[in-house]
């Protein structure tokens, strides 16, 4: 079994669940201490996969089906909003590329 953050940063998982550094911190140590009734269980089985060499594209869809709230899409809407608006201003195919690489990582 692989260590969890040899597939995904503290960052990446705080950024994915929509939880901070510190409380990611604690769950991987209660993890990691075989504590796993002390966490969420959505928690315990993300780490669960990511563990069992879960891909990128799994722990990502994983955690969008999981932890993705009505009030994200809010936040996804005013950025497409935005890059339709300024879409002169701005290098699109630049933003692309940069999804592009964050996806594929």
């Amino acid at each position: 079994m692989r260590s969890i953050t040899d597939t995904v940063t503290i960052t990446e998982l705080s950024r994915l669940t929509n939880k901070s550094r510190p409380t990611i911190y604690k769950w991987l140590t209660l993890y990691e201490n075989e504590k796993r009734d002390e966490m969420p269980q959505a928690i315990t089985q993300l780490f669960d996969m990511i563990a069992a060499s879960g891909s990128k594209k799994e722990i990502y869809q994983f955690c969008e089906d999981q932890f993705i709230g009505l009030n994200d899409d809010e936040g996804l809407e005013q950025i497409l909003r935005l890059l339709r608006s300024n879409r002169y201003k701005i290098d699109l195919e630049k933003i692309k590329n940069y999804i592009l690489e964050e996806i594929n990582k």
